[in-house]
């Protein structure tokens, strides 16, 4: 714990964090009690506090979030936080843990002291913003100050630090020959849908690139498009932008109708470059790609960087963080599936 999971909150309070968020996961290492870290005072208190010396605000994740509110009544759940230390409780039904704090402080079940510490230190940092002399935030210049064409560059050269080419060489893809490319669609709502970009982007590079666009469980017509679309193509690219999501078992994973794709692109006999943004774990079942690129990620720069190492303008320098299941590209064959 000490040389991994408490490295970056020792770093982060010795440079001076002003808030930190509780997570609602049991850690037994610490506490055995089975209640997760959120209300769990050896952990809040006993570690946070007093172990790594933070003197700031501790703030609760959503209470309203399946850890708690499938395992504990509303309005206890947040006085055991604050039993635990939390200065901040995060809740959408506020009155229901408004009054339960409320009794619970009259009760003496929680000293007023230490509601008097968690205000004075709201307060302070009520200050330290000047939130006593002005509330609001003028949009306009927020936007002025936040993801400026700086900000940018700067999110850009990360993912380009990123990309990570787990099989093959780069560049995978060649400018000069005509490409099919076979895109599962983003699900996740956003401005511009990210599949979007990756087209308009790939046709930068290929002016005359054919993208079809499937669904997370395409149905046969899907397969039978990407078989025409394969006649004639010199090159074919598979994408997938699956994400792991809370509460979702299936999210991460690969459906059975996109390994019939994939499986269509590998027999097809051509260069076959496969590219995730998201889960690096569904590139373990296309295990019939000649290249396979973790992208990790389905903002515009990480669609950019992945186009750019495809096309070989910018080189993958990327280390994956994933060790465990990482091992399907050196030892796993076609009939094993990846399973995490």
């Amino acid at each position: 714990m000490d040389a991994v999971e408490l490295l970056p909150f020792r770093r982060a309070i010795g440079a001076g964090i002003g808030m930190i968020m509780s997570a609602h996961i049991i850690f037994p290492a610490v506490d055995d009690s089975g209640l997760p870290a959120t209300l769990s005072r050896r952990i809040m208190t006993g570690l946070l506090r007093e172990e790594l010396g933070f003197d700031g605000i501790i703030t609760t994740d959503a209470m309203s979030m399946k850890a708690i509110a499938d395992n504990f009544p509303g309005g206890e759940a947040e006085v055991k936080a604050v039993e635990a230390g939390v200065d901040f409780v995060l809740c959408i039904q506020s009155k229901p843990a408004h009054d339960a704090i409320v009794a619970a402080v009259k009760s003496g079940r929680i000293a007023r002291a230490q509601v008097k510490a968690s205000v004075l230190l709201l307060l302070a940092a009520k200050e330290r913003l000047g939130m006593h002399e002005n509330r609001t935030v003028d949009s306009t210049v927020a936007l002025a100050a936040v993801g400026t064409d700086a900000h940018r560059d700067v999110a850009l050269d990360v993912a380009r630090k990123s990309m990570t080419l787990l099989r093959g060489e780069a560049p995978c893809l060649d400018a000069g020959k005509k490409l099919l490319a076979v895109v599962v669609r983003a699900e996740r709502p956003t401005k511009i849908a990210s599949h979007d970009v990756l087209a308009t982007e790939l046709k930068k590079h290929v002016p005359d690139a054919r993208c079809i666009f499937i669904d997370e469980t395409p149905d046969a017509e899907a397969a039978d498009e990407v078989t025409r679309g394969l006649a004639d193509a010199d090159q074919v690219l598979f994408v997938s932008f699956a994400r792991v999501e809370c509460y979702k078992e299936t999210s991460g994973g690969h459906a059975p109708m996109q390994e019939a794709v994939t499986q269509v692109l590998a027999k097809s006999g051509k260069p076959f470059t496969a590219v995730s943004f998201g889960s690096p774990y569904v590139l373990g079942r296309l295990g019939d790609a000649h290249h396979l690129l973790a992208a990790w990620y389905d903002s515009d720069v990480c669609i950019q960087a992945a186009c750019e190492v495809c096309f070989g303008q910018t080189a993958p320098t990327g280390t994956s963080p994933v060790t465990r299941g990482l091992f399907f590209f050196k030892k796993l064959s076609r009939s094993i599936s990846l399973s995490m």
